[in-house]
C-alpha cells in the first residue's frame, strides 16, 4: 500500500513581540507551502518586528487587520484587509508591524518557483513577474494589488481548511496553486517596475557570438535552433536580440553578410560565379542571382566579367 504523498497540514504559533499567533502549514510540495496566521480576538498593536517569513518571497493576503513592511530601499509599505501583496527581499532585512484583529494566508515561494511562472517574453519586456524570480536582481521587490471576488472566494475556503488531515492538505494545495496563478497573471504583475531594466551582459555577448558564427560559416545552411545552440541562448532572444541590436532579422543579416562577401568575391576575380555562390552558402546558381540583383541592382555575371 503506497502512502500519500501530501504531507498533512500542522499547527504551530508564531511568537511576535510577546503575542502568540496560530497558525497552520501547508506544505504539500516542493517550492511552494501556505500558512493562515490567526488572532481574531485579540486588538494587535504589534510593535516593529522582524518579518517572520524567510522565503525567497511570499504571497501575502490580508483577510483581516492590517500589515506595515519596512524594506531599507522603498520605505514602509502597507497593506489592509481583501489587498494582497508580493514581498521578496533578495537577502535584505525588513521590518513589520501588525494590527488585528488578524489573519492573514502567507504562500512562501522558492525563487525556482517565480522563474517557473515567467516566460522569456516576461524577461524581455522586463516584467514584476520575471524580476521576481531574476538572479540578477539587487534589491528587494513590493508589489500590491486588491483580491479580486475569485481570490476572496479561494482564501475563504483556504482558511476554511482547519483539520489535519491529507485530504485538506491536498485541497488546500490545489487552492493555494490556483491563487498563486491569479496573482501571477494579474496587471499589477504584469506592468513594469519604475526601474530601467537590468543590463543583460550575457544575452549582449551571446547575440555578438552569434553574429561572429554566421560571418564566419556562410556557406552553411543554418537554422535557427543551430544558431540559438552555438550562442548559448534561446531562439525568442536571439530573434529579439538581433531586432534590437541590428535593426534586422537574423537570416537578412546572413543574406546581407553572404552578398557583401560575394560582391567582394566578385571584385577581387579569381572564382567562377558558381563558387562564389556556393562558398556564400548558394546551392542554386539562380537563387544566388535573385539575391544579389536584390542587394545590388545587377546580375553577378555582370560584375565578374568586368
Amino acid at each position: 500500500m503506497t502512502s500519500c504523498l501530501f504531507k498533512r497540514p500542522t499547527h504551530h504559533k508564531i511568537t511576535l513581540e510577546q503575542n502568540e499567533i496560530e497558525a497552520i502549514r501547508f506544505e504539500s510540495r516542493e517550492g511552494i507551502s501556505a500558512t493562515v496566521l490567526s488572532a481574531p480576538q485579540l486588538e494587535l498593536q504589534i510593535a516593529p518586528t522582524q518579518w517572520p517569513f524567510k522565503s525567497f518571497s511570499q504571497l501575502v493576503f490580508v483577510m483581516k487587520g492590517k500589515i506595515s513592511i519596512t524594506l531599507p530601499d522603498s520605505g514602509t509599505q502597507n497593506a489592509l484587509t481583501n489587498e494582497w501583496l508580493v514581498y521578496s527581499s533578495n537577502g535584505w532585512p525588513a521590518s513589520c508591524r501588525f494590527s488585528g484583529p488578524l489573519q492573514l494566508i502567507v504562500v512562501e515561494l522558492s525563487k525556482e518557483f517565480w522563474e517557473s511562472l515567467a516566460t522569456d517574453l516576461d524577461a524581455h519586456l522586463h516584467l514584476k513577474r520575471a524580476c521576481l524570480g531574476c538572479p540578477k536582481r539587487n534589491e528587494s521587490l513590493f508589489v500590491k494589488g486588491q483580491a479580486c471576488e475569485s481570490m476572496l472566494r479561494i482564501c475563504q475556503d483556504i482558511c476554511g481548511y482547519t483539520s489535519s488531515s491529507a485530504r485538506e492538505s491536498l485541497l488546500a494545495d490545489a487552492r493555494t496553486l490556483e491563487l498563486t496563478t491569479l496573482v501571477a497573471d494579474h496587471r499589477e504583475l504584469s506592468s513594469k517596475p519604475n526601474a530601467e531594466p537590468c543590463y543583460r551582459g550575457h544575452d549582449e555577448k551571446a547575440i555578438a557570438k552569434a553574429a561572429t558564427y554566421l560571418e564566419e560559416n556562410l556557406d552553411f545552411e543554418h537554422s535557427l535552433a543551430g544558431i540559438s545552440r552555438k550562442a548559448h541562448i534561446n531562439e525568442f532572444k536571439l530573434k529579439r536580440g538581433f531586432r534590437q541590436r541590428y535593426k534586422t532579422t537574423v537570416f537578412r543579416y546572413l543574406r546581407q553578410k553572404r552578398m557583401e562577401r560575394a560582391n567582394k568575391m566578385l571584385r577581387a576575380g579569381g572564382s567562377t560565379v558558381l563558387e562564389i555562390a556556393n562558398a556564400v552558402g548558394y546551392s542554386n546558381p539562380s537563387h544566388f542571382a535573385r539575391a544579389f540583383r536584390q542587394a545590388f541592382g545587377s546580375n553577378p555575371s555582370e560584375l565578374a566579367v568586368r
